[in-house]
């Protein structure tokens, strides 16, 4: 099961200056080809020498940060984490699981995670100059302090941030240390306070690694209250987000029903409009075409006249002229012959020639 992340899950809560100053790293570039849990771990052992955030004298990121980020990208689980900080033995994996916690955890579990490291002895580089700084005094300055070097942590609500102050204090009276006064006297104790505390873990070892397994059992029994309590956060999340979504799937399907029934409407509505239109066009065309027919059709045979007709017709409507009579010639008979040879002699005799006139005579009655 992957940590839960608080507040930002993009940034890990850092500021965004250090983020962009990562992301552009080419060394953070390069780490792409690290894909495992196991790979990163391996790199960590290899480059990081110290915990500082700046390589040193610039604003480049250093390996240790590059690494912390990319880690983040891994969505680390609960057993990956654990085996950071209980099973390996490397101070910088264990330093980087730590500043891990102290920017992704959520506050209430905080002390549930970084309460079990307060007094772990194991030294660590923190800085490039080489500062060295036991792993307890690390958990403890994530607890107490807002700054990490000069990168400002996550901001933990005031009544968390009291009551972790307080866990932290009642661990030191059950333990028999006294808490520090003013930061004078811690650091006029810090040498015999240290060495006190490494007597007093050599001298209470059994009874220590029994007061760590049963921590161990009560974080475990913790986590797994809290898985629970998650799991029934996460459930009743899902349930709420099936309803809503539910919801909003019959809201979508309401709208895409009016919707549907509005392009219906307007459908038919053009399509009526189109059908109006396309029976008037029709009946425009079919008066056309009676036109036309009427025009083009031939006049009916009783209807035009014949040309006899018309000419009878044109006839009767002019004015009738009397025509005058022509006298008839008839061939003269042969008894009219015998009647003027009797009387007038033989027709054989030459008739008297008229230069002026050659044509035959007509004879009068």
């Amino acid at each position: 099961m992957a940590l839960p992340v608080w507040n930002n899950s993009k940034s890990m809560n850092m500021t965004p200056m250090i983020v962009t100053n990562i992301q552009s790293c080419d060394y953070f570039k390069n780490l792409y080809t690290l894909v495992t849990y196991h790979e990163v771990l391996r790199e960590i052992k290899r480059e990081v020498k110290h915990l500082e955030p700046w390589m040193p004298g610039t604003r480049t990121p250093s390996t240790g940060w590059c690494l912390l980020f990319k880690l983040f990208t891994l969505k680390l689980t609960e057993k990956q984490m654990e085996g950071m900080l209980d099973k390996d033995d490397n101070e910088f994996v264990r330093g980087l699981a730590l500043l891990y916690l102290r920017f992704t955890i959520p506050p209430e579990n905080m002390w549930d995670w970084l309460g079990f490291y307060i007094d772990d002895t194991q030294e660590i580089n923190v800085n490039a100059r080489g500062s060295k700084m036991t792993i307890g005094k690390l958990t403890r300055t994530l607890i107490n302090d807002t700054k990490m070097f000069d990168v400002v942590l996550p901001r933990i609500p005031v009544k968390i941030h009291n009551e972790l102050k307080a866990k932290i204090t009642e661990s030191d009276v059950k333990n028999g240390k006294t808490p520090p006064s003013s930061s004078s006297s811690s650091s006029s104790s810090s040498s015999s306070s240290s060495s006190s505390r490494d007597r007093d873990f050599d001298r209470n070892r059994g009874r220590d690694d029994r007061r760590d397994d049963d921590r161990r059992r009560d974080r475990s029994r913790d986590r797994n209250d809290d898985r629970s309590r998650h799991h029934d956060r996460d459930r009743d999340r899902d349930r709420d987000g099936r309803r809503e979504r539910s919801r909003e799937r019959d809201r979508d399907g309401r709208r895409e029903r009016d919707r549907s029934r509005d392009r219906d409407y307007s459908r038919r509505d053009r399509d009526s409009s189109r059908d109006r239109e396309r029976g008037r066009d029709r009946d425009r065309s079919r008066d056309r075409d009676r036109d036309y027919s009427a025009r083009k059709r031939p006049r009916p045979s009783s209807l035009s006249p014949s040309p006899e007709r018309s000419r009878r017709r044109l006839e009767a409507d002019q004015p009738s002229v009397p025509t005058p009579a022509l006298p008839v010639l008839s061939a003269p008979s042969s008894s009219f012959l015998d009647q003027i040879k009797a009387r007038y002699g033989s027709t054989s005799a030459p008739a008297p020639t008229d230069d002026r006139d050659t044509g035959p005579k007509r004879h009068e009655a």
